[in-house]
């Protein structure tokens, strides 16, 4: 693990993955889906079409050496998480770029903590240790109805790093989302341009 502390009250950590024994971590991470998606940590984590057994639960999708889990956490309390992992886990005809593009397969913020904008943070946390894994570039899909789609797009339009983007409904329990492929290499510097 890797931490970074800013000079608010949260903290980001980078996990290659997590614990199993860290149980606390485990559990605030379930509660999370619980409450943010309605998922168990029990619940197979599904690839691109839905028929791709990506993990066979959330536990070992957290827990494997291919995940990268950002934490935010305020007072020893997970409050927001964002997990990524290689392309080719999420779509096996991909697997070739494994090594350059990962995809973002869930991002949450505690109800009570949104709005105040900390998906920025944990997200920025997360693609530079994408990026410092020689990942080029991310991919995720975004729901439209809240209104995150709409997020994602205009932040990273004022960077030029959106190299694609299309409204779809390939999982219709979820509801029309939007898809992003972002180019994290020219994202960053123009971000923080004096890194």
């Amino acid at each position: 693990m890797q931490g970074l502390e800013d000079e608010s009250s949260f903290s980001c950590s980078i996990y290659n993955s997590i614990d199993p024994e860290d149980e606390s971590i485990l559990q605030q991470l379930g509660d999370r889906l619980r409450v943010d998606f309605d998922f168990k940590l029990t619940d197979k984590i599904l690839g691109n079409n839905n028929k791709v057994v990506v993990f066979d639960d959330y536990i070992a999708g957290l827990i494997s050496p291919n995940s990268i889990v950002a934490l935010l956490i305020e007072e020893k309390k997970v409050i927001g998480f964002s997990f990524a992992i290689p392309i080719g886990k999420f779509d096996p005809k991909r697997e070739d770029e494994s090594g350059t593009t990962a995809y973002i397969y869930l991002t949450s913020i505690a109800p009570e903590k949104r709005g105040q904008k900390l998906v920025g943070p944990l997200v920025d946390f997360l693609f530079q240790e994408l990026k410092r894994r020689g990942y080029q570039y991310v991919e995720r899909d975004c729901l439209i109805e809240n209104g995150y789609a709409d997020i994602i797009r205009n932040h990273y339009n004022k960077y030029d790093c959106i190299v694609k983007s299309y409204r779809h409904n390939k999982f219709p329990e979820i509801g029309p989302e939007e898809f992003f492929r972002i180019n994290i290499a020219s994202y960053l510097p123009n971000r923080f341009p004096n890194q």
